[in-house]
């Protein structure tokens, strides 16, 4: 592990400069950017965004 985030397992701050659903909003703008899901595509339910 060289320190870095890893792209797959961003993860929420707890303590919290935004309030949660900010924080989810540019958690799933960053994967949308990033090509992790195609258009038209469905997301994932906020249970499997826990799960990971």
């Amino acid at each position: 592990m060289d320190g870095s985030p890893d792209p797959d397992h961003e993860t929420v701050e707890a303590p919290r400069a935004q309030p949660l659903y900010a924080q989810v909003k540019a958690l799933m703008m960053q994967r949308l950017i990033a090509g992790q899901w195609r258009p038209g595509e469905m997301l994932p339910s906020e249970f499997q965004l826990a799960d990971e």
